[in-house]
């Protein structure tokens, strides 16, 4: 209906100015414009209020889902639900310690409460109940999770490998970087995943030959997923276009 199309599309705008919001405001310009430690909190600020305006539509969707459910016990095991509850919650953590000390510092320095800044951004997990291309993937992952943990193993099993193989090959090598072999965990994964930061390197011959096998079969490791993956998407996104009757 119109209707529902219409707040699917302000529901889709608030999502994007509210997650836009929340990388803006970590610049240096702007982080210091509307919430100043040790100083008054400005409710005025345009941030403060764009971000209200963002939450209270959030709150009316939330209530509005609550109200219509049939189910009131079963709607707090939802995926989009607690999706829509857990983006509101910090906004009125974070406001009730700024208003119950009306100062920023608490807000500014508490561990817990930056931590539910972060929480905010599940909000962008609210646009999959209107993209078909995001239903797909996460439809694509679930299918594929036993896959997915399989190769996640294989991944383990090899880093534990070359992290061993690297610490013994350069044990007693001077100006070598790897002193243990949990500090190799890291070079092993880089190097795996072929991104190769170069912060860490072998710098002994036998060395260089396992971190070159190390990256070959990183490739090969990375590989074994794609076909599977693919096979999912293709299938599922198929089907929710509507040009495949059968799953």
């Amino acid at each position: 209906s119109t209707t529902a199309y219409a707040v699917a599309f302000i529901s889709v705008i608030m999502t994007t100015i509210s997650i836009i919001l929340f990388c803006v405001e970590t610049l240096e310009k702007f982080s210091k414009s509307h919430c100043v430690a040790d100083e008054a909190p400005n409710f005025l600020d345009p941030f403060f209020i764009i971000e209200t305006i963002c939450t209270a539509w959030f709150t009316f969707e939330a209530i509005v889902r609550f109200i219509s459910c049939p189910n009131k016990i079963m709607f707090w095991f939802g995926f989009q639900n607690l999706i829509d509850v857990t983006a509101v919650v910090p906004y009125y953590v974070t406001l009730f310690n700024v208003v119950s000390t009306m100062s920023c510092s608490t807000a500014k320095s508490s561990a817990s409460l930056a931590f539910l800044r972060v929480i905010r951004l599940v909000r962008v997990f609210k646009v999959t109940k209107h993209s078909t291309g995001l239903q797909v993937l996460i439809l694509t992952i679930k299918a594929s999770s036993e896959e997915l943990g399989l190769f996640l193993v294989v991944l383990l099993v090899c880093m534990l490998v070359y992290s061993s193989a690297i610490y013994y090959a350069e044990l007693g090598v001077p100006k070598s970087d790897f002193h243990s072999i949990p500090d190799a965990f890291w070079w092993a994964i880089i190097t795996m995943t072929t991104v190769g930061y170069g912060d860490t390197f072998p710098v002994g011959p036998f060395g260089k030959v396992i971190g070159a096998t190390c990256a070959i079969s990183g490739v090969l490791t990375l590989a074994m997923p794609v076909p599977i993956l693919t096979g999912h998407f293709n299938k599922f996104y198929a089907h929710k276009t509507g040009r495949c009757k059968y799953i």
